[in-house]
């Protein structure tokens, strides 16, 4: 793994690290306080708020931190009104559940402690609470099955204000046949054990002779965290991979272009009465900088000792292209039998690299036209709309 990948996993490290600090650490910094000697309060139903001030005495050379609790405002008289309409009409959309009204009521209502976005309290009575209990479950025992009327009695309260809003309903029997109703009696339960407050919350077994079965479920942000840190590091991994190979691949496509200009090089060179060796030291000068470092490192293994065929057969191995591999054995098959066939050898080989280098490009224009069809076939199709449109604009004018 290369320096550049451990620095980056290094650095995927530390921020998957920072988010789960993050999410184990609750938020909750310090309201500041606006303006001098003065706290605006909150609109009716924001409810109150803790402002942190730090009280300084002078006189008393002293300092200390102080927490005021401000309540929100009073209803003006038109706000009173407004409230009242807009807490009917709510009552009437979440009172009761979704496909029922006043005149027909079978599943469990919805008696809400808070209306117009938490700005009105309402404390409910039921004129027949055998039939409707008081956190809105229905008692199906109770339950005339021709409809039992309960007058519903609603509390309406903000601050000093005061209002009552009464209403009949029309209660008919109805089982719990579905997740929803049993969904919405759970809920009307619990909320009824939060009014009535205590050390624990009890999960009921059973719920209209459905029997309960209760497990833990837990959230795992802080694994999911982890997780997504440690797919990012196999991403940095597989990305730099990704780098290597493309890298690799650029190397060996320059190591390809240089390979006929080292052949015909070559081929020139021994044909002028050169050495294999000789010719090689004198190419491995002014080859392209890839070709160069791969001959130059054959050159010093020749100079540190190592047998000029072998040199030159780790020369193809490192190339890891047939071309060199093929190159590589030519020179070692001509040293040992002699240089008398090397010259026309090279050529041989020259004349069929330049032939390869042609195919090659007349193969990678055809790609290019090819990839140059869709922008052509748009400049066309955005020609044809210049010249259309307006046409077509002025026959439908005249």
């Amino acid at each position: 793994m290369g320096g550049r990948t451990k620095k980056n996993l290094f650095y995927t490290g530390i921020v998957t690290l920072g988010l789960v600090i993050l999410t184990l650490v609750m938020d909750g910094q310090d309201e500041v306080l606006q303006g001098e000697n003065q706290i605006a309060r909150e609109e009716p139903g924001a409810g109150e708020k803790e402002v942190r001030l730090q009280l300084e005495v002078p006189d008393l050379e002293g300092s200390a931190p102080y927490t005021v609790t401000v309540g929100e405002r009073d209803f003006t008289k038109e706000e009173e009104r407004q409230a009242y309409e807009q807490a009917k009409e709510e009552i009437a959309q979440v009172f009761f559940a979704e496909g029922e009204s006043a005149s027909h009521v079978s599943k469990c209502v919805n008696p809400v402690d808070t209306l117009a976005d938490g700005s009105i309290d309402v404390s409910w009575e039921f004129g027949n609470s055998e039939v409707i209990e008081q956190d809105g479950t229905i008692r199906e025992e109770s339950v005339s099955e021709d409809g039992t009327l309960v007058q519903v009695q609603a509390d309406l309260s903000h601050g000093s204000w005061e209002c009552i809003y009464t209403f009949p309903v029309m209660v008919y029997p109805a089982g719990v046949n579905d997740m929803d109703t049993l969904m919405q009696r759970l809920d009307h339960r619990f909320a009824q054990q939060e009014d009535a407050g205590g050390d624990q919350l009890k999960l009921p077994a059973e719920i209209a002779g459905h029997a309960l079965t209760w497990s833990g479920r837990k959230q795992h942000t802080t694994g999911i965290i982890l997780l997504l840190g440690v797919a990012a590091g196999i991403l940095v991994v597989l990305s730099e991979r990704e780098m290597e190979r493309k890298k690799k691949e650029q190397w060996r496509k320059r190591m390809a272009d240089a390979y006929p200009q080292m052949v015909a090089k070559m081929s020139l060179l021994i044909g002028a009465g050169m050495s294999v060796r000789q010719a090689w030291a004198k190419l491995a000068e002014g080859m392209p900088a890839d070709l160069q470092e791969q001959m130059q490192i054959t050159l010093r293994q020749m100079e540190d000792g190592e047998g000029e065929l072998r040199a030159y057969e780790q020369f193809g191995e490192r190339s890891g292209m047939a071309i060199y591999r093929r190159f590589a054995m030519l020179l070692i098959q001509n040293l040992q039998k002699g240089n008398s066939g090397l010259c026309a050898a090279m050529e041989a080989e020259a004349d069929r690299a330049f032939e390869n280098r042609k195919n090659q490009a007349r193969r990678l224009g055809e790609e290019a036209g090819t990839k140059l069809m869709l922008p052509m076939m748009l400049m066309l199709g955005i020609v044809f709309a210049v010249l259309m449109i307006p046409a077509l604009m002025n026959m439908q004018i005249r």
